[in-house]
């Protein structure tokens, strides 16, 4: 049942994007470039939920420390990932970035905007990445790096 759920979504999904064959393979996952980011969507275990990863880069060398404890920081409270985790991929040693979405209650508007801020919130830590700017960062710095969505309010 799952499955289907999935599947038809990514055809939504995929019809109002261009890609009116989108559908997941036969390990139930999807790999999609949205923008520069490599998105993965996979069906998870017991096929319940709904995972949305992406592997923003590896962990750059000199200040591990630092940048686990940017990771750390940013996953407390959601604050610096807006509902999705930040964490190490055991296979890569890179940094990934997921989000488990329960499929029961996805319906394409909020499936559309989860994927938009996800996005939005990958490309905020690929830059950071690459710039190797883990110093801790405040409410306000974060705004900078990841760019809040036009139209949403900030309180």
């Amino acid at each position: 049942m799952s499955l289907a759920v999935m599947e038809n979504l990514l055809a939504e999904f995929g019809a109002g994007i261009g890609i009116p064959d989108l559908r997941p393979d036969e390990e139930h996952r999807c790999n999609l470039m949205i923008d520069d980011v490599a998105v993965s969507f996979e069906l998870g275990k017991g096929d319940e939920s709904l995972y949305i990863y992406a592997l923003l880069g590896p962990v750059p060398e000199g200040d591990e420390g630092a940048v686990y404890a940017a990771l750390l920081h940013a996953n407390y409270s959601f604050e610096g990932t807006r509902g999705s985790t930040l964490g190490i991929d055991p296979q890569t040693g890179g940094i990934v970035l997921i989000r488990e979405e329960r499929l029961e209650s996805l319906r394409l508007p909020g499936f559309e905007s989860i994927v938009e801020e996800f996005v939005d919130v990958a490309e905020g830590w690929m830059k950071r990445i690459d710039s190797g700017d883990f110093k801790p960062q405040t409410a306000e710095s974060q705004a900078d790096s990841i760019s809040l969505q036009e139209g949403m309010m900030r309180v």
